[in-house]
């Protein structure tokens, strides 16, 4: 072999060994964000709600898409990046908008009114959120649109009952106080730090150290919608090439003691576990995740009142993400 040939072949066995470290090797796993960077994430619940009904246990099912477009601002020295995240009001209350029944008319005239609702939060790049802010105009303005409506409906309720039941129900100021209440906890739920919580479900995946194939972590994230909840999930890292790592994901989600919703006239307590089994594929160039499916079994008790019942959650939850 001439010199230039056994040059050619070691330049050749070291850029193979380099593809090989690349496929085989470990990397480190974190968002890459810069000033411009656009990303719109995409998620689709199909969803079966199966609880007691008027002909005894009925099922639901459920299908919603909703849409989170993420546009970064700036991007500090440390990669921490301001960003807006661009979403309508239906996204924030997600398939519990059709559960308001008539508010929910007028909810949705308020988000024609408004446009896309866009908070600001500061992402680091493990995902982690550091804070969130503009939503505590939006609170108050949804606030006030259910205010008004829970007046209209328990006016409509005092009518049916008659004179001497409205004035029972409106003795000292009573529907007041229940309206107020109602009005407070929909304040809070729609406030600043629910939304760090729910947001940091969608980017809070990222291992703490490099990771290559076989490598496994397990991440501990909160929600806040529709009520409060605790998932912990384990990752593996199952196969890695062009560019893309392909994740398997198993975990446990449970609601937090004492979840539930206090709206002063109905009080909803959730005692809630189950599993989420899945797979998502990471741009390793990015950090986003290009396609994730996960599946949900979940059930429980729901009480509302004196009443204890039976629930159960299944089904599936797609994300992916692209640019706009």
């Amino acid at each position: 072999m001439s010199k230039r040939g056994r040059v050619h072949l070691v330049i050749a066995c070291v850029a193979g060994v380099a593809l090989l470290a690349g496929c085989s090797g470990k990397t480190d796993l974190r968002l890459h964000l810069k000033p411009g960077d656009k990303r719109v994430v995409e998620v689709t619940n199909n969803l079966t709600t199966t609880a007691p009904g008027k002909g005894g246990q009925e099922s639901q099912t459920d299908t919603s898409v909703h849409k989170y477009t993420y546009d970064v601002q700036s991007v500090d020295e440390s990669g921490t990046a301001t960003v807006q995240v661009k979403m309508n009001l239906d996204t924030i209350f997600g398939a519990g908008m059709g559960a308001l029944g008539e508010m929910a008319g007028a909810l949705a005239t308020l988000g024609s009114e408004l446009g896309e609702i866009a908070p600001t939060i500061e992402l680091l790049p493990d995902g982690s959120i550091v804070s969130v802010s503009g939503m505590a105009e939006i609170a108050t303005k949804v606030a006030e649109v259910m205010r008004e409506e829970m007046k209209k409906q328990i006016a409509e309720l005092m009518k049916q009952f008659g004179p001497e039941a409205a004035a029972m129900m409106g003795a000292g100021g009573e529907m007041d106080r229940v309206i107020d209440k109602s009005v407070s906890a929909i304040k809070k739920e729609l406030g600043n730090e629910a939304m760090k919580d729910d947001l940091g479900v969608l980017t809070g995946y990222f291992p703490p150290e490099p990771v290559g194939k076989g490598s496994t972590w397990t991440k501990t994230s909160k929600t806040s919608n529709p009520i409060a909840m605790t998932l912990t999930n384990t990752y593996t890292v199952t196969q890695r090439g062009g560019g893309v790592m392909n994740i398997a994901c198993q975990g446990q989600i449970a609601s937090d003691p004492g979840a539930g919703v206090d709206l002063g006239m109905i009080k909803m307590s959730f005692d809630v576990s189950g599993t989420v089994t899945g797979t998502m594929q990471v741009d390793e160039a990015t950090g986003w995740v290009t396609a994730s499916s996960m599946d949900i079994l979940a059930d429980g008790n729901m009480k509302m009142g004196p009443m204890d019942m039976p629930i159960k959650v299944e089904g599936n939850i797609y994300t992916r993400t692209y640019a706009p």
